[in-house]
């Protein structure tokens, strides 16, 4: 019996830590906008023609914890995730207090996905397809900016081929 539970406990943890996104941890690194000091970098990007100050979750920790604790985000601001290799990805919205547009992007930075994701919902949802990036913004952002599937994310040098 408690062989099998401990198998269950391993198999559970380990299906877990692959949603990669707000909610699997319970961190606090990455603080809200307006207060306290942030941890991850900023930068400037692009969707099509709409910029965005982004910051950027490349470590697997600043992934899981994403937006999780804030109270919200700044006009024109978002979290960028960043993966390692190309895969179907998913999100969902534990600790998370605001709504938010998820928009996922392929390796080229292509734009074939938008959702609505509502505060504190634990249901994830899934890319339709594999993704390299994922971009959290305030919730109705991607139609205020006239942003489409098909637009390209632009990334500085430094971040693209992670």
């Amino acid at each position: 019996m408690t062989r099998n539970l401990g198998t269950a406990l391993l198999f559970l943890v380990s299906i877990s830590s692959s949603f990669c996104a707000n909610g699997c941890s319970e961190s606090r690194t990455a603080n809200h906008d307006e207060g306290r000091a942030k941890s991850l970098e900023e930068i400037q990007i692009r969707v099509g023609d709409v910029p965005v100050v982004a910051e950027v979750a490349l470590a697997p920790a600043k992934r899981r914890a994403g937006l999780m604790h804030r109270d919200g985000l700044r006009k024109g601001h978002g979290m960028l995730f960043v993966f390692p290799v190309v895969d179907n990805l998913a999100f969902y919205m534990k600790n998370t207090r605001f709504d938010l547009d998820l928009g996922y992007f392929d390796a080229g930075g292509v734009l074939f996905q938008v959702e609505r994701m509502k505060a504190y919902d634990r249901r994830a949802v899934y890319s339709r397809k594999p993704a390299l990036y994922a971009l959290e913004v305030p919730a109705g952002f991607f139609a205020a900016g006239g942003i489409k599937i098909g637009d390209k994310l632009a990334l500085p040098a430094k971040i693209k081929g992670q």
